[in-house]
């Protein structure tokens, strides 16, 4: 998932994590339209999803006129739609010249949560991307909804708004958006948080009804992140960076 070797998922957790059709799932299909949202206001130029798993949103933001690559450290399957904008094992410095300086903008999604200093992550991005100027970040929000999940995922915490907002801007980089959505989320996930129960580490790909009733409740999330307040508690956030002056 992200550029340091030693937090890139497992064999066994990519398959737990991304089965096939997983890209039918609620939580995916909200996601892609809540970055589908954020991207169509900055209007980037060249799009780099880092830690792009196997390339669920790099499709999705392709399919959608997008100008975008994908890049992920581990060795995944990639989709024919992809196979053209999609790098394996390397890392953003090792990606041709030709892409990267194509480059003005790049996605963390759900990725910094398993890097112990983003910084890092972040610097080498700026570094090997000389018209990088925009950063957008997903991750998993609210530590109090810690739960087996983020044990099971190599998380190192789950952020809130000041929290991710300060390590960017140690990074050089200033907030221009910083939002919760899936509030929905956030209530049962306290509950079992609350009560020490264990949530399910599998993702699963829905098949038949299971697709259409994924898309009602995808479609019911993507409401709440549109409706309710950025500022009300969610079990994920999405945040713009731009580069300091």
């Amino acid at each position: 998932m992200s550029q340091n070797k030693d937090t890139v998922f497992s064999d066994e957790q990519f398959s737990i994590m991304f089965p096939p059709g997983s890209g039918n799932h609620y939580w995916n299909l909200t996601k892609k339209r809540v970055v589908e949202n954020v991207l169509s206001k900055l209007a980037p130029a060249g799009i780099l999803d880092v830690g792009a798993g196997v390339g669920i949103e790099v499709s999705y933001l392709k399919s959608r006129g997008f100008n975008v690559w994908g890049t992920e450290l581990a060795q995944v399957p990639v989709p024919e739609d992809i196979r053209d904008v999609f790098f394996t094992g390397k890392n953003i410095s090792e990606l041709p010249a030709d892409v990267r300086n194509q480059i003005d903008t790049i996605l963390l999604l759900d990725v910094v949560e398993h890097i112990q200093d983003p910084r890092i992550l972040i610097n080498e991005a700026a570094r090997s991307l000389p018209n990088l100027r925009t950063v957008v970040i997903t991750v998993p929000a609210r530590q109090e909804l810690w739960s087996n999940l983020d044990i099971f995922n190599n998380h190192f915490i789950r952020y809130d708004r000041p929290t991710l907002s300060r390590v960017m801007s140690e990074a050089g980089w200033q907030s221009v958006y910083s939002g919760y959505y899936f509030h929905a989320l956030y209530w049962p996930a306290l509950l079992i948080a609350k009560l020490g129960l264990s949530r399910s580490v599998r993702l699963y790909g829905p098949k038949g009804l299971g697709v259409f009733i994924h898309r009602v409740i995808a479609a019911i999330l993507y409401i709440d992140y549109l409706c309710i307040s950025r500022f009300f508690v969610g079990s994920s956030i999405v945040a713009v960076f731009k580069k300091n002056s």
